[in-house]
């Protein structure tokens, strides 16, 4: 299982390790055929050729056998090496904060976690064991044609040092292109993910154009670097031909002098030949190693970036099983790079047993309070207090499951509607736990809970995806339930159903809503009405309207018939 911070390029598993037992193993038996076909020639007996043959036939048999087993146990790695690389990178990106998401795209984080992890994965389990193989099958080789014949051997060594050489500064180079390269894959899968999302209102905009022409501009930069790195793998390839020919026709023509002056058997020759033709593969990997340890290196770099950001903080203290009432003391806060902040200095209670609205006009900072009061946001100055106990000291996961939040936003996800239900609880829930939730939120007998929900809900209207959050929320059951412009974009009749279900679901608890519409905070126990982030005033509907200028002018702004809060 691979570790945080223990992502290394070169380091083997026990497969691996294993592996490339096996195939030094049938490298052993390959680099003595040689030596039988030399007896073969250079033997006049018809039966020391015949039992050298056998011997030939037999290490073919072994050899292939033992390189088949590696493969097979390289695959394994592999499969075990790029499982284990995602899933660490996953359980990184789920504890990462909420602004480190704000900062990076899905689609560039999606790149990173399967792209850059294959080609991680590709030089750890295939690129390093077959250079080591190489290594140690070009040492063996050279070891034997030493022992044979020492000016023969300078030769080769000669021609294919030439050939490792050539490769150095040209993986230099692509070093370079392929961190480039993997950079503007990942924004390519940004933008891709992007236009994938939103392909309903880029239809209805007829924006295609515009979006293919953007896609096509970001296709043809990433076409630019791919074309600058095939330059540098062009000129390897041929160049290492060329010196692997000049290598072979030194060889032949030296080999054929001493052949002719009688100082090199014919069958010296042919085996000179056949481990020439042996180890020409080797090197080649050989050469090729550098240039596939600066792309795995590039895409190694993008991971590790990823793996050295901060968790959430979590303290690690844990919160009094007794319900308190939820507090805000001269709260301030400013995002980062931000001299202005958002929120100043706030005061506020939630009640429990009682629904209390946040109320503004855009940019007021209502969303900002509700990420900071779920802790979604961090950095604040002030206190946000659970009775006495500040948010800051509490356990990260004990403090979120205080809260359940529904959103305007469509958080519902592919599968059916039990499973939905079902997300990110931790306790046991029944079939009857599950249908009395959808009762509670007025979506029994109309959903069943085998029903599917398609990809981001599109299967459910509106109405049914909100009331299907206040289900979840039902069986959450969590102390404090949040409704941030749940009912936005909802008509009357289904904002009526959420309503009610709101009533069922919300008793006892401390009830926070952020809305716009009067049906939706008229009934507040009571109501902040934040404008540059600060509180203008608080109290109950028809008290603002008479007390607060800023409040009436909001409401009709609105559009709020005032007739309604009559």
């Amino acid at each position: 299982m691979i570790k945080a911070g223990k992502i290394r390029l070169f380091s083997l598993d026990r497969w691996q390790i294993l592996a490339v037992l096996l195939s030094c193993l049938g490298t052993a038996f390959s680099l003595r055929i040689p030596l039988l076909l030399k007896q073969v020639i250079d033997q006049g007996k018809m039966l020391s050729r015949t039992s050298s043959l056998g011997q030939i036939g037999c290490c073919l048999l072994i050899s292939s056998l033992l390189e088949a087993g590696s493969q097979y146990l390289l695959s394994l790695a592999g499969d075990e090496r790029i499982r284990d690389l995602r899933l660490l990178l996953q359980e990184k990106l789920l504890r990462l904060p909420w602004n480190y998401y704000k900062e990076n795209s899905r689609g560039s984080l999606l790149s990173h976690v399967l792209n850059d992890s294959s080609v991680v994965k590709d030089f750890t389990v295939s690129v390093l064991p077959s250079a080591l193989v190489s290594l140690l099958t070009v040492a063996a080789s050279l070891g034997i044609l030493l022992s044979l014949d020492v000016k023969m051997t300078l030769v080769i060594v000669s021609t294919f040092a030439l050939i490792a050489s050539s490769a150095f500064p040209l993986g230099k180079i692509n070093e370079h292109f392929a961190y480039q390269n993997q950079a503007k894959l990942s924004q390519v899968s940004a933008d891709l993910d992007e236009n994938l999302a939103n392909i309903k209102l880029i239809k209805l905009t007829n924006a295609q154009a515009g979006v293919l022409q953007k896609f096509r501009g970001d296709l043809q930069d990433l076409f630019a670097l791919s074309r600058k790195t095939d330059a540098v793998f062009s000129i390897t390839g041929p160049l290492q031909t060329v010196l692997t020919l000049a290598g072979f026709l030194l060889i032949l023509l030296y080999g054929s002098q001493r052949l002719a002056n009688g100082s090199l058997s014919l069958g010296m020759l042919s085996s000179f030949i056949m481990y020439m033709f042996g180890i020409i593969s080797p090197i080649n990997n050989l050469g090729n190693f550098y240039m596939s340890y600066a792309e795995a290196r590039g895409s190694l770099k993008a991971i590790s970036e990823i793996l050295a950001q901060p968790d959430e903080a979590d303290p690690g203290q844990e919160l009094p099983k007794k319900a308190a009432d939820l507090k805000v003391r001269a709260l301030t806060f400013a995002y980062p790079g931000s001299q202005s902040p958002v929120l100043r200095d706030l005061s506020l209670d939630f009640k429990e047993g009682a629904k209390t609205a946040l109320v503004g006009p855009s940019g007021a900072g209502k969303t900002t309070l509700i990420n900071l009061l779920t802790r979604l946001e961090a950095g604040y100055q002030g206190q946000i207090l659970l009775g006495d106990l500040e948010a800051k000291s509490c356990r990260l996961p004990a403090w979120r499951d205080l809260f359940s939040v529904v959103a305007q936003d469509n958080n519902i996800f592919a599968g059916t509607v039990a499973e939905n239900l079902l997300f990110g609880l931790e306790k046991s829930v029944s079939r009857s736990d599950m249908i009395q939730a959808l009762q509670a939120a007025n979506l029994w007998p109309e959903l069943d809970l085998d029903t599917q929900t398609g990809e981001g809900g599109w299967k459910l209207s509106l109405g049914q995806s909100q009331r299907l959050q206040l289900a979840r929320a039902y069986l959450r059951d969590a102390p404090c339930l949040i409704l941030d412009e749940a009912t936005a974009n909802l008509d009357p009749e289904s904002e009526a159903k959420v309503s009610q279900a709101v009533d069922r679901i919300a008793q006892e608890k401390i009830v926070i809503i952020i809305a716009h519409r009067l049906s939706t905070i008229a009934n507040a126990d009571k109501i902040y009405f934040l404008d540059q982030g600060q509180v203008q005033a608080a109290g109950k509907h028809e008290d603002l309207l008479g007390q607060l200028p800023k409040y009436r002018a909001y409401v009709e702004d609105q559009l709020i018939p005032l007739a309604e809060s009559r």
